[in-house]
């Protein structure tokens, strides 16, 4: 539980929590204006945008006490206009729970994304290892890609060896 204690600040335990679960982000924003936020670029121009809600909204670098649910937007096409919420965490949320949460969102955001545009990579079978053996996984994918690429019948290797995988 986030208590009024707590030294961390919110994007650290973000930062932190994206970091563990390998996913590459950067911190961005309108730091001048005092907006911030976390951006994670996916495949083709694709993008996740993280910050804090209500009376932190655009924020991330606030006091872990202060949390009140992360926001977690996604585009297509990185586009500001395009943005859509994946993920909006409850009011009072406890920070470490709604962070867990909101990385799975991008989590599956991303595995989404991968996959509806043909590509498969580590990271995508890393992110199905609740439906599977994450080790066997990755070590059956890394086989199935270079297979398929070797086989210039596949229009899609990577495609190919992501649905051999499953």
């Amino acid at each position: 539980m986030t208590t009024t204690t707590d030294t961390r600040t919110a994007r650290t335990v973000l930062e932190q929590a994206l970091t563990a679960a390998g996913i590459h982000w950067e911190h961005d924003g309108h730091i001048n204006a005092g907006a911030d936020w976390i951006s994670i670029e996916g495949p083709l121009g694709s993008q996740i945008i993280v910050s804090g809600q209500r009376g932190v909204e655009c924020e991330t670098g606030y006091p872990a006490c202060q949390h009140d649910g992360w926001g977690v937007t996604y585009s297509p096409t990185g586009e500001a206009e395009d943005h859509e919420g994946i993920y909006s965490g409850p009011a009072a949320a406890d920070l470490d729970t709604d962070t867990a949460a909101a990385v799975t969102a991008i989590r599956g955001a991303l595995r989404d994304t991968y996959a509806s545009n043909g590509l498969a990579t580590v990271h995508t079978y890393m992110d199905l290892s609740e439906h599977v053996d994450a080790p066997t996984a990755v070590d059956r994918g890394a086989e199935l890609v270079a297979e398929a690429a070797r086989d210039h019948r596949h229009e899609a290797p990577a495609q190919a060896a992501f649905t051999d995988a499953i």
